[in-house]
């Protein structure tokens, strides 16, 4: 008898979840991560591809879809990669290099952490309320930076504000939560403003399932994403 393959069971369309990835593309990310034996850019572009392939996967695969905005020192307000249903991204004709070829874009400049997060909330918001929907719709905003914030406005006030206005037009259960990944060395203090960081995500910032990581590894770097993403899905 052929041993039975336990398989997920995907679940038919009923909502709409948006992760919007806000990648750092700024000039240090050109530099090499040592935990990768490639560029940080590069291993950025492997755990998109790796978080793709999962979320493919997933029993609510169907209600999935990703969008990127790319950001060093300007910040585009049209997505570098556009809001696209997960199980229609090709992995293999995609590159998710945050410094070059996502939609002819560009970086190497600066770091404009408050600029890229206003905006990026900006299109969520965009996406959560558009009037023509189907599908009840939610969105996860999901920051990755291997640097400190050195141009345009202060990310933390720019924090206040968007957690201000999702609970004043009671958005929490529609903007689920802003989190963010500190690419670099955790025991590298100097590396990344890790303070800031954690001040600007939706808290928890630590703890079990904390909005905040940092890491140069891959695998950790896909597994935050991923819980990011799809925590709470269908409740």
């Amino acid at each position: 008898m052929e041993e039975e393959v336990s398989r997920e069971v995907k679940e038919p369309k009923g909502f709409e979840r948006l992760c919007l990835l806000v990648l750092d593309g700024s000039g240090s990310m050109q530099d090499p991560n040592p935990q990768a034996s490639m560029s940080k850019a590069d291993t950025i572009n492997q755990c998109v591809k790796d978080l793709i392939i999962g979320l493919q996967q997933h029993k609510y695969s169907a209600d999935l879809l990703l969008g990127i905005i790319t950001f060093d020192d300007t910040v585009d307000r049209n997505p570098a990669f556009p809001i696209t249903p997960v199980e229609e991204i090709d992995i293999n004709n995609c590159k998710f290099d945050p410094m070059n070829d996502l939609n002819g874009v560009g970086r190497g400049g600066q770091t404009a952490i408050g600029d890229a997060l206003e905006i990026t909330y900006q299109t969520a918001l965009d996406f959560i309320q558009d009037p023509n929907k189907q599908y009840p719709r939610s969105a996860v905003l999901l920051l990755m930076t291997d640097g400190v914030n050195n141009a345009g406005k202060d990310p933390e006030q720019v924090s206040i504000d968007i957690h201000n206005e999702i609970k004043a037009k009671e958005l929490k259960g529609r903007l689920r939560r802003v989190c963010c990944l500190g690419l670099g060395d955790p025991n590298d203090k100097e590396s990344l403003d890790a303070d800031l960081l954690k001040r600007i995500v939706t808290q928890p910032a630590e703890g079990p399932k904390p909005n905040y990581a940092q890491t140069l590894d891959p695998e950790a770097i896909v597994d935050f994403f991923t819980r990011s993403f799809v925590n709470d899905l269908g409740k």
